[in-house]
């Protein structure tokens, strides 16, 4: 991949072709590259030690908005988080 970049950099003609099939398979639509936490957080699931520091309150404030963008996204985590707690209260 790292071979094909570097080409693609320094081959106009390569450069030019490559573009002109990504618009053409992509319809001519706009590229649009989304970083907003809901779209790179909705995959990651929480393990145990995070799932602890977050019901323990352990986690940083960052940390926690975080699992919290993620805990709205995921039913799978958000039941996993109720579930525990409510294990916890049982064992207590």
């Amino acid at each position: 991949m790292a071979a094909i970049g570097e080409h693609l950099a320094n081959c106009p003609e390569c450069h030019q072709l490559f573009h002109e099939i990504f618009q053409q398979r992509r319809n001519y639509a706009p590229v649009v590259i989304d970083l907003s936490p809901e779209k790179w957080l909705r995959d990651e699931h929480l393990d145990y030690e995070w799932l602890t520091a977050y019901v323990d309150d352990a986690m940083e404030k960052d940390e926690r908005e975080m699992t919290e963008v993620h805990l709205r996204l995921c039913g799978q985590c958000r039941e996993e988080v109720e579930d525990f707690i409510a294990w916890r209260r049982e064992f207590e």
